[in-house]
């Protein structure tokens, strides 16, 4: 996400923002609070904000690229001038701002207009809530598991799933009851508000409605309540469903000078796409198998089930010396237990294959082959409860591994 938008007070909008904790004093150890411990700490600090609860979401109506947004009773759109200066603030060239609006309160002589509580005052009001909403150009499933994605960032307090209650109104009255993602995000620092967000993952992108609001948890947990009869999905944006492949894409992907048919619901993406581990921030993606040197990068279209890559590495003699050897040793290196061996006949020859279980339960596969003095790894990530259904198209798919790929070198 990376977006600063601090010139709307939005800083405790990111979720992966760090709580620090101090230190005791020497000799005496510290012992660091865990981080139930530092969430619940945050959510006791904000009963001091008070209530502050929504007002019905029955104000005007924008049009924000394929959905529609339902503005709470209230919240004045930010103008033209205002939406370009907030935009800069925008900082990822995937992310598009596409409206933005304030609840300004009722006492005057309190600047509180970038979130502040504003000592010093100019004259201006201050912002009770802020509401942003934003498109990603990343496709995630917005469902158990990105709920899950999230909550592992210490700023988020809780995560739970959903259904859009405006989206009755979408597509001409047809209920797409898409599920969501609404999270509780504690504030960053000093003078920041709490807020929520609403995570909605539809094939044209993930729109996540923000607002940050003056108040306590319970009114903030309120306020998601609220907005997810803000978003009113349009016909062309739909949402994002993971489906059990039932069997192999009709078409090749090439993969350097190779080339494979992959299990429906697999693709190959560009090098730059992030997955929604990198896009909240989370440094550990447990579907990324972080293979150094890899020219090819697969995932599944939720973004969430399945995560893979292709990589070249060189045998060595008398440890790993053909690709059984290699993959076994690729497998062990990565932490992988109980593994399994097989081998399964390609066009390209024959493909060595090694299963195993990581510590997660996730289920790992690597597929190797010897060509031109060095060895050809694909490996693939499958989430555990997903592995069920992928299972029976692996072999299938390694066995039409042939030449002929045409997307250039490694």
């Amino acid at each position: 996400m990376q977006s600063s938008l601090r010139y709307l007070g939005l800083a405790s909008l990111v979720p992966f923002a760090s709580l620090f904790v101090a230190c005791g004093p020497a000799p005496t150890p510290a012992v660091g609070k865990t981080v139930i411990e530092k969430k619940m700490a945050a959510i006791a600090e904000l009963a001091s904000r008070g209530t502050y609860l929504p007002p019905p979401i029955d104000g005007i109506t924008l049009a924000a690229h394929e959905i529609d947004l339902k503005l709470p009773r209230g919240c004045v759109p930010l103008d033209a001038q205002g939406m370009l200066g907030a935009a800069k603030f925008v900082d990822d060239a995937e992310s598009e701002l596409l409206s933005a609006c304030n609840i300004v309160g009722d006492s005057g002589g309190i600047d509180g207009i970038d979130g502040i509580d504003g000592k010093g005052g100019t004259g201006k009001k201050p912002v009770k809530v802020t509401v942003v909403l934003i498109r990603h150009r990343v496709q995630v499933e917005t469902g158990e598991a990105a709920a899950s994605a999230l909550l592992r960032s210490p700023g988020v307090l809780s995560a739970t799933t959903t259904t859009i209650t405006g989206s009755a109104n979408a597509g001409g009255g047809a209920a797409l009851s898409p599920e969501v993602v609404v999270t509780l995000n504690a504030p960053t620092g000093d003078g920041a508000r709490p807020g929520t967000a609403v995570w909605y993952g539809a094939l044209d992108g993930l729109y996540v409605l923000y607002a940050e609001v003056d108040g306590d948890a319970e009114s903030i947990a309120a306020w998601g309540d609220a907005l997810t009869g803000a978003i009113i999905p349009g016909a062309s944006s739909h949402p994002i469903r993971w489906r059990a492949p039932t069997g192999l894409a009709p078409s090749q992907s090439a993969f350097g000078p190779f080339k494979m048919r992959l299990p429906e619901t697999l693709s190959k993406v560009s090098h730059d796409q992030r997955t929604f581990n990198e896009f909240i921030g989370d440094s550990r993606d447990p579907l990324d198998p972080r293979d150094g040197q890899k020219f090819a990068t697969l995932r599944d279209e939720t973004g969430l089930a399945v995560g893979g890559s292709g990589f070249r590495v060189a045998p060595l003699p008398g440890i790993a010396p053909d690709a059984m050897g290699v993959a076994k040793m690729s497998a062990t290196a990565r932490g992988g237990t109980a593994l399994t061996t097989s081998f399964v006949d390609a066009p390209i020859g024959k493909i060595a294959r090694v299963d195993a279980t990581r510590p997660s339960g996730d289920h790992e596969v690597y597929a190797a082959f010897m060509e031109g003095g060095e060895v050809t790894v694909m490996h693939l990530v499958f989430a555990k409860e997903k592995w069920a259904a992928y299972s029976p198209w692996v072999d299938a798919s390694f066995a039409t591994v042939t030449f002929g790929g045409d997307d250039g070198p490694y």
